[in-house]
């Protein structure tokens, strides 16, 4: 996240763009991956990383280029002042999850326009620009209000503890004009009468489910964090666990078990020699959450953000939710296959699409609990389930979001 200066004027670019709206799901997804700025726009949402070139008002810049672009399916390249560039990437009107970025040399933003450039892309490109575009009249760019940075909005458990936190302010306050004025007229008429024991009340419980749409993007987040490209070794398998549960380390895992987490394992390649590459391995692997190298054989362990989020309702019947998961889902996966157990209706997913393209239509899949999200072939595998709310103390709610 960052700003660019186009015609004199500052935009901020580089949001992240989910398919997501209304308070408490804005709110849920802001909290949980630390999110302190939104940007809303019809049937999406930009959220922004607190930054120091951000402030309240900052003008989205590919919200408003969507304004003055009349089709629906486009890709600008934005050249700013003081050598930062923006690419904006639209599709159907709606900005992709990867489709804000910003760079601050020339070469990368090139060689991204130039890998997108076939992709069925309506191109645009500032006038000064000598590639094969059309010009924008950057004259019409008018910095929005609506699409302006905008703080993001309280989780509900935020608001009920305000509120709470007023509420005992007040019987408190209550309390004592009460105690002043009882001890006066004890004084001329009764003795001190034994106080009452109260007892606490019971704590409130929070119903939970699995954030899907987090766990995407914390997967995808960690993935650019901790590259996988190990000199030597191979990828064997990739996986993001939204509580972190196989069995060959749960002797190792420690704190990590139980919570959501992505696991790597790497083999070496035929005919390297041990020593050398296991070096190079420790050294890689060094600044994990968790890891271990072997003669032939090494993991990692990456611990992910919270994503366990607060539910309201309860999930569709089965025959409901299999039809909805069949429209929506059905179109962007190589295969949909559900599988009945005993108390729980779960499905298998494969999909060619990326992480950014999962996180953006996984948001709007009604009652779906992404459980493991797995590298395989030339795509993604999803272990999902029809979502089943579990009932928790607010404190268990609590400590397993800050986690």
């Amino acid at each position: 996240m960052s700003a660019i200066v186009v015609r004199g004027k500052r935009w901020a670019v580089g949001l992240d763009w989910v398919d997501r709206t209304g308070t408490v799901a804005v709110a849920q997804t802001a909290r949980r991956l630390d999110y302190r700025w939104i940007v809303p726009r019809e049937a999406q949402t930009g959220f922004a990383l607190d930054h120091p070139d951000h402030d309240a008002g900052l003008p989205s810049l590919a919200a408003c280029l969507a304004e003055i672009i009349p089709v629906e399916t486009w890709m600008a390249l934005i050249e700013g002042q003081g050598g930062r560039w923006a690419l904006i990437k639209v599709t159907q009107g709606g900005v992709l999850a990867d489709g804000d970025t910003y760079h601050d040399r020339p070469e990368p933003a090139i060689d991204a326009w130039n890998r997108a450039a076939g992709q069925g892309f309506a191109l645009y490109a500032s006038a000064s620009l000598p590639i094969d575009a059309t010009d924008l009249d950057l004259d019409e760019l008018v910095p929005e209000a609506r699409y302006g940075l905008t703080p993001a909005p309280l989780h509900a458990l935020t608001l009920r503890r305000v509120a709470a936190a007023a509420a005992v302010l007040l019987v408190a306050a209550a309390a004592l004009v009460a105690v002043l004025y009882a001890e006066e007229i004890a004084e001329l008429l009764f003795p001190a009468p034994k106080p009452a024991v109260e007892q606490p009340p019971p704590e409130p419980t929070v119903r939970a489910a699995i954030d899907s749409v987090a766990l995407v993007a914390g997967c995808r987040r960690a993935l650019r964090n901790r590259p996988l490209l190990l000199p030597g070794w191979t990828v064997q398998s990739l996986r993001c666990h939204a509580a972190l549960a196989e069995p060959a380390l749960a002797a190792v895992a420690g704190d990590l078990f139980q919570r959501p987490a992505l696991v790597v394992q790497w083999r070496l390649e035929g005919g390297r020699r041990g020593s050398v590459y296991r070096e190079i391995a420790l050294t890689h692997l060094r600044s994990w959450s968790l890891a271990q190298v072997d003669a032939t054989a090494a993991w990692g362990v990456e611990k992910l953000p919270p994503v366990m989020a607060e539910v309201a309702g309860d999930p569709p019947a089965t025959l409901a939710w299999r039809r909805a998961l069949d429209r929506r889902v059905g179109p962007r996966a190589t295969r949909l296959e559900y599988v009945s157990g005993a108390n729980v209706q779960a499905v298998r997913i494969e999909t060619d699409q990326s992480l950014g393209a999962l996180a953006q239509w996984l948001g709007s899949v009604p009652a779906l609990e992404v459980t493991v999200l797995r590298r395989g072939g030339s795509g993604w595998q999803l272990d999902a389930r029809r979502t089943s709310p579990v009932e928790l103390r607010e404190s268990v709610f609590e400590a397993r979001r800050k986690r």
